[in-house]
């Protein structure tokens, strides 16, 4: 997940203690990757979902 604001922390908490493994992408990396991807700067969930989840794969975390 984007540690962007003060959302994520509680999500971030709760899935912890449910026994997840939760990593951090910087956003930035996040934003540079969705360039990239599509050359394209358009904000979505599901686009940023699979940029963050690519980026967890290479090993891009915060």
């Amino acid at each position: 997940m984007e540690p962007t604001g003060h959302y994520w922390f509680n999500l971030a908490n709760w899935l912890s203690d449910k026994g997840l493994h939760v990593v951090m992408v910087n956003p930035s990396t996040t934003k540079r990757n969705k360039e990239n991807r599509d050359n394209s700067p358009s904000k979505n969930d599901p686009k940023d979902a699979l940029v963050i989840a690519d980026s967890v794969s290479r090993g891009l975390l915060l």
